[in-house]
């Protein structure tokens, strides 16, 4: 019989932090958005990366997703790509891509 406790613990301690530059993500939005990112609030959290509601000046809100610093562009264009492929080949709603 396995002790399930102490594998959630190794997992725990083998995991991956993400210090985010909130201050970069900011100035990434504002110079994406071509309008002042006035705040940025946790959203959620997945098992490769972390998401962010990005307020812009202009009332508009974003979502800001951060890859943990695991094949980060890998995986992100490989989400990207897919969006893009159902977004264009099926009749499901897609959020758009911005950056």
């Amino acid at each position: 019989m396995s002790n399930n406790s102490s594998s959630c613990e190794s997992d725990l301690e083998n995991s991956i932090v993400l210090n985010v530059n909130f201050d970069a993500l900011k100035k990434s939005a504002s110079n994406i958005f071509q309008v002042q990112c006035t705040s940025i609030q946790e959203f959620n959290e997945g098992g490769f990366h972390k998401l962010y509601i990005l307020k812009i000046e202009d009332g508009k809100e974003y979502i800001g997703r951060v890859a943990f610093p695991v094949y980060p562009q890998w995986k992100t264009e490989s989400k990207v790509a897919v969006m893009e492929y159902i977004r264009l080949n099926m009749n499901i709603p897609v959020p758009k891509v911005y950056y």
